[in-house]
């Protein structure tokens, strides 16, 4: 990570500290969480919980364990980070809130498939919604840069 988004990351978690505070000992997963949105969140979370100990669980779910591992390899803590890959069926914590960053982003499948793009879109966040009905999730915030 770079010196500019360690700086922004730390000011952002001094500024939100007391928000983040309230998610103390709560699990929260988060989709897509190597995009641009997802992975800037889980970096947020990770950074709150190595300079504020808010001892907030990060659950993420990631297509490639390998790049999730790379891009936050600096900031992971073990025992708050944890990497799932084959669906939400993997999903066996509890999950207290869902932060759905997940969707297709490469714009020659939007122009080329559109209908599918769309009901990938649809499926997965009903399928969101479904598991947090499932984990009795306090709240799910869906997110998207599209």
């Amino acid at each position: 990570m770079n010196d500019v988004l360690s700086y922004e990351l730390e000011r952002t978690v001094k500024d939100i500290h007391i928000f983040l505070s309230k998610l103390s000992g709560k699990t929260i997963l988060i989709t897509g969480a190597t995009g641009f949105i997802g992975s800037m969140l889980t970096r947020l979370f990770l950074v709150s919980n190595m300079k504020y100990g808010t001892d907030i669980n990060i659950i993420c779910s990631v297509r490639n364990i390998e790049k999730a591992e790379a891009l936050f390899s600096n900031l992971k803590n073990s025992e708050q980070l944890v990497y799932i890959t084959n669906g939400l069926v993997a999903c066996n914590d509890s999950v207290d809130y869902i932060f759905h960053c997940a969707s297709v982003t490469a714009s020659k499948i939007m122009i080329e498939k559109p209908v599918e793009t769309l009901l990938t879109s649809i499926e997965g966040t009903k399928n969101i919604l479904n598991l947090a009905r499932e984990k009795k999730c306090i709240s799910v915030v869906y997110i998207s840069s599209m």
